[in-house]
């Protein structure tokens, strides 16, 4: 027994053990709905409803290829249904975990490192800081939030770069160099398609060159496995630099943000010190952070901030030989997160998800830290320095695995992200906007209470289209018609091709009566090409049509809906009501009869098959399609 005992790898367990911890910690997120942007970018995109069109995923969003092409696989699997989703996110940061463990024995064994005493168990100080990147709620937002794939899935393949660079470092073997040096180019790419993050990579191989090799720079401009990288990191700095320049985004934070460049930028100083008081104390989570802009470098929290940052800096620069990986760790946290917290303005000052792979550097400075603490006791009894060491483990990863479940319920749905985000922003206009909808989406029958969010956030931003649009659907919903128009009309006023508005305002004209009106929105929106997300609009028109008397034009929207590519939305049964109210019965039944073999939502399929049944007065198949129709209403 104790033979197959010694067998068993003890990277394997340690691994395992990781996953039971993440299991637990993540355990209520894989029943998590669809949150915020998960809507926009997986519910109503049309680029993934076609695995086999991969130039189309591409082209939606080419720096995220890769998140994107597998959220194409779990619509594929799963469609609108979460839990695929949910289970791939999970699996990424698991793997990402894994890849930091090995990761930080390969540090380990770096010249620079080997010359130090680490007098505690190699595998139980990898073993800390991949739990502490694996459980730490901070990274929440990366894992249950499904759109930031992007995010967890780039820090995978980061750290994929980071260990095989390392390998191939210290390889002796010619074809382990190469081969290692392949993979850490091929990871590097892979990091260059999930996120902007990848643009650091470069200056994290200089990073570690400096600290583990104590390479000169001219030594390193000699090295072959350091140009091979650049070949990588060459593509990811162009490939994720052109964009911004093309934009000019570089040189001018443009009229969709409300703040200048220098206010950004002293700003980030106050970020950067919320995001390390995150890692160390992460109370107070937030989806959708109220931020106060900085204007002055003098004001005290941004001077303070600026302040404890330079220390940090300092303390890395003094430490780094003694405690290097401390002060790795230092450094690694600025680098990685200097795409989002620089001088390059992003709409949005702050989100925890951005310190998706600072979480990883400064686990791995916290485990040196520990390392140093239990220098002396390790100086009495290696044995119980070993001990403590694994007294921290079994007290921290449990308060983190528990705190991270605990943040994961915030996630549940729409109503409880925002009900928890109104509490802690209760001046931002987004928190009370989406608030609303959640109320509106999980909280039936709330239309009131959905009413006054979005009322609040006309009143925080009175220039801002979407609430007022929001609530007109509120209107809408209760049947008060002009005042949905009312509300709809000062959306389009301040946002002219909304779309979502356009296509409110010719239905509500529609229920008006008022059929130019309603022709007139329904027309703008459908020249806008909408697609087929939008086919409820081109029906509409249709009806308009006829009810105008233009049985020309009605038709002619029938052979436009006819030709819709399919989307998120089946479309052969609105291709059939198309037909059906143009009272082309046989194409129209056609088409229902091939809705009914989709694999869900085929009971109004099998109630319209019924109805022109029984008007053509075949009674027999009307009867056989309405008994269809029951089961179907009985199954679902």
């Amino acid at each position: 027994m104790q033979k197959i005992f010694r067998r068993i790898d003890p990277d394997l367990i340690l691994v395992l053990t990781l996953l039971v911890f993440g299991l637990v910690a993540y355990s209520n997120n894989f029943s998590g709905s669809f949150q915020f942007d998960d809507r926009l970018h997986i519910l109503r995109n049309e680029a993934f409803t076609d695995l086999a069109n991969v130039s189309k995923i591409y082209h939606y969003g080419k720096g995220r290829f890769l998140p994107y092409l597998t959220l194409a696989i779990n619509y594929k699997i799963s469609k609108f249904d979460p839990i695929s989703y949910h289970i791939f996110n999970f699996f990424i940061h698991y793997i990402a975990a894994i890849f930091l463990y090995f990761l930080f024995l390969a540090i380990l064994q770096t010249p620079a490192m080997r010359g130090l005493q680490v007098t505690i168990p190699q595998r139980l100080g990898a073993f800390l800081a991949a739990g502490i990147f694996f459980l730490h709620p901070l990274q929440t937002e990366s894992v249950t939030y499904i759109i930031q794939r992007s995010e967890s899935m780039a820090g995978m393949f980061y750290l994929a770069t980071l260990f095989f660079y390392l390998k191939a470092r210290g390889a002796g073997a010619r074809k382990d160099l190469y081969g290692y040096g392949l993979l850490a180019g091929i990871s590097a790419v892979c990091a260059a398609f999930s996120k902007e993050t990848a643009m650091t990579l470069p200056a994290m191989i200089l990073v570690m060159e400096l600290f583990f090799f104590e390479t000169s720079i001219k030594a390193l401009l000699g090295k072959k496995l350091f140009w091979l990288m650049m070949i990588p990191a060459a593509v990811i700095v162009s490939f994720k630099l052109q964009p911004l320049i093309r934009t000019g985004f570089i040189h001018d934070p443009g009229p969709g943000l409300s703040f200048t460049r220098k206010q950004y930028l002293l700003t980030q100083f106050s970020v950067l010190f919320t995001y390390l008081r995150l890692f160390f104390w992460p109370a107070n989570q937030n989806v959708d952070w109220d931020y106060p802009l900085a204007t002055s470098l003098l004001s005290l929290q941004t001077l303070t901030s600026f302040l404890f940052l330079l220390l940090l800096v300092i303390l890395a620069f003094f430490a780094h030989k003694r405690l290097r990986l401390l002060s790795f760790g230092i450094i690694a946290f600025f680098v990685t997160l200097a795409p989002t917290s620089s001088i390059i303005p992003l709409r949005d000052v702050i989100f925890e998800h951005r310190m998706y792979l600072a979480v990883a550097f400064l686990a791995m400075a916290c485990v040196q830290l520990c390392i140093h603490a239990f220098a002396r006791i390790g100086a009495r009894s290696p044995r119980g320095q070993a001990m403590v060491l694994c007294g921290l483990i079994i007290a921290l990863l449990p308060i983190l695995s528990g705190l991270t479940h605990a943040r994961n319920r915030v996630w549940l749905n729409e109503l409880t992200l925002w009900e928890d985000a109104v509490k802690k922003s209760p001046n931002k206009a987004r928190v009370h906007k989406n608030y609303g909808r959640g109320i509106l989406a999980v909280a039936y029958g709330s239309g009131e209470q959905a009413k006054k969010e979005f009322e609040t956030a006309i009143r925080l931003a009175p220039h801002w289209a979407a609430p007022y649009h929001d609530l007109a659907v509120c209107y809408w919903r209760e049947g008060d018609y002009q005042r949905a128009v009312t509300l709809g009309l000062e959306a389009i006023e301040r946002q002219p091709k909304y779309k979502d508005a356009l296509y409110l305002l010719g239905a509500s004209y529609k229920k008006l009566n008022q059929w130019d009106e309603a022709r007139v929105y329904l027309e703008r929106l459908i020249n806008t090409s909408p697609g087929s997300r939008y086919v409820r609009a081109y029906l509409d028109l249709l009806e308009v049509y006829l009810e105008l008397g233009l049985e020309d034009y009605a038709l002619d929207i029938a052979k436009k809906v006819r030709y819709l590519p399919d989307g998120v939305i089946p479309l052969d049964y609105h291709r059939g009501l198309a037909f059906y109210r143009l009272k082309q019965m046989e194409t129209a039944k056609a088409y229902f009869v091939k809705h009914t073999e989709q694999e869900s939502g085929r009971l109004k399929a099998y109630i319209m098959l019924g109805q022109i049944c029984y008007l053509e007065g075949d009674y027999q198949r009307a009867e056989m399609a309405f008994r269809q129709a029951v089961e179907e209403s009985e199954w679902s």
